[in-house]
């Protein structure tokens, strides 16, 4: 039997919480992004406004940045949910953070790979050129130290404040780093293809995190 990919959630691409804890996924099977209710039931926010979600954010007023690599846009929604605004348009945009002065952070497969774009939708290039094979997702630290997750290269970069990148671990037991999280001052790492969830100190020691800690 057929699955009709244009089932809701049938292709979920991200999800995120919103500032009042609830999950939020972007689908790319429907086009849209779902907010969950307190019933847990998933609630269309955008009327079918978006492309392929990529990635998201929300911001301190609790409106929604969804990088789209179809349309080749970064969208704003409502913190209520409604339509869909242009925000600002990105070659092929995909991982996104915010920092603490409301500035995102994008990955771009386009010319330079590492933007910010700031609350009035200014377009600052942090990182030049295409150092990276694959990159995935960006975290921040306090400090604004970008980490990048680079799968083809098997990889996690750090780009410091105003710096080039350097690559931070490498290799085994990393097959296709893809998700980046943060969990205290540590950042977890989400491979995909490895089948586990490994953990990056303040040191930049790399270690599996054991699937009991991860149910």
């Amino acid at each position: 039997m057929e699955t009709d990919r244009r089932q809701p959630l049938n292709r979920v691409r991200c999800i995120g919480l919103d500032r009042n804890g609830k999950l939020l996924a972007g689908d790319s099977s429907t086009r849209e992004v779902f907010r969950f209710d307190d019933e847990g039931k998933p609630q269309p926010l955008t009327n079918g406004g978006i492309g392929i979600p990529m990635d998201l954010v929300v911001d301190p007023d609790n409106n929604i940045f969804v990088t789209d690599l179809e349309l080749k846009w970064i969208w704003k929604i409502p913190a209520a949910g409604g339509k869909a605004e242009k925000f600002a348009e990105v070659e092929a945009p995909r991982g996104i953070t915010i920092d603490a002065d409301r500035n995102f952070w994008v990955i771009n497969h386009g010319k330079n790979q590492l933007l910010r774009i700031t609350p009035d939708a200014k377009i600052e290039v942090v990182v030049e050129g295409r150092p990276w094979q694959f990159p995935h997702e960006v975290e921040l630290d306090n400090d604004k130290t970008a980490y990048v997750s680079d799968g083809y290269a098997k990889s996690v970069w750090k780009v410091p404040f105003g710096g080039k990148p350097e690559k931070l671990v490498s290799g085994e037991p990393l097959v296709n780093p893809v998700g980046l999280t943060w969990q205290g001052e540590t950042l977890l790492v989400i491979d995909p293809r490895a089948k586990g969830v490994f953990a990056i100190d303040s040191s930049g020691k790399l270690a599996a995190v054991p699937a009991s800690v991860t149910k």
